[in-house]
């Protein structure tokens, strides 16, 4: 058998180590995560009430996605907010997380304490600490959000608009400063994949446009962007992913399942928010990956 591995081609060898590689995530997908999707897709079609006998499942059609979508009252407009929370939030995110990366990718003293540093957010807000924390997180969130709320931005606002600036871009400002504890404390990951490609980048590129005379200014738009551009494909399919776990439209779903013990209702909210989140990764995975460059 191991004679019989040896003897493969180099690239069935390497496929073979990814197949194994992945194998633990792909047997717990099937196992944990297939199994429940096709019970919740069934039950998002029915009406299901305990009984003696364990649970009675009536099939009604489409009847919990009416009630999700037209008669609940705050399923539509906390999906609304959430799927325009993302939009304004993401490309934030993004820009952040890359230019935070390029500073921390540069030689200076104390560059480990720096890193460290912008990866604590993402220790005080995951979960378990969190929850540790005096109201589940709220009393930090309330910390870090005092500097961005208030008299500031109404100030803000009004000093933009004195100028001229049109209303949409104001908009659009306000909602950057309204999150910016969010946009903190969903960077960490992106910074260290962003790091990382930068680290991979060969120095030979960067030796070899100094001495052609490029700029920084250049060698970022000409090198490390198109370099680097793969990750965003990358951090973008993670940042929508996370953006939407937090949403309160999961809450949502879970106090209708659970709380309100409306288990089609909430499975047919969950399979309304499923198929939003597949829409929107799509049309972003299309439009950036007519830009992204792979160095092959």
């Amino acid at each position: 058998m191991i004679s019989r591995i040896k003897a493969l081609p180099y690239r069935t060898k390497k496929q073979l180590w990814g197949v194994l590689f992945v194998a633990p995530w792909l047997l717990g997908f099937i196992y944990f995560f297939v199994k429940p999707m096709i019970q919740s897709f069934i039950y998002s079609f029915s009406v299901i009430n305990p009984s003696t006998s364990g649970m009675d499942i009536t099939w009604i059609g489409w009847g919990n996605y009416g009630k999700a979508l037209f008669e609940h009252v705050d399923f539509n407009r906390r999906l609304v907010e959430s799927i325009m929370e993302v939009l304004v939030n993401l490309p934030v995110i993004l820009i952040f997380s890359l230019l935070v990366a390029v500073l921390l990718n540069g030689k200076f003293p104390g560059r480990g304490i720096a890193r460290a540093i912008f990866f604590i957010p993402v220790i005080i807000t995951s979960g378990s600490v969190a929850t540790t924390l005096s109201g589940g997180g709220e009393f930090l969130r309330g910390v870090m959000s005092e500097s961005s709320s208030g008299s500031s931005i109404f100030q803000m606002s009004e000093f933009l608009i004195r100028s001229g600036m049109p209303h949409l871009f104001i908009d659009f400002l306000k909602s950057v400063v309204d999150t910016i504890h969010e946009v903190v404390s969903y960077s960490g990951v992106q910074i260290l994949i962003f790091l990382s490609g930068l680290q991979a980048i060969s120095p030979e590129l960067y030796e070899a446009s100094r001495i052609e005379g490029a700029t920084s200014y250049e060698i970022f738009w000409k090198i490390t962007l198109p370099m680097v551009s793969p990750l965003i494909l990358t951090n973008t399919v993670f940042t929508i992913v996370e953006l939407f776990v937090r949403s309160t439209v999961t809450e949502t779903i879970e106090n209708t399942a659970f709380s309100g013990s409306n288990f089609g209702l909430g499975a047919s909210m969950a399979w309304i928010y499923f198929v939003a989140i597949g829409i929107l990764l799509g049309i972003v995975m299309y439009i950036l990956s007519k830009g992204v460059f792979y160095d092959e």
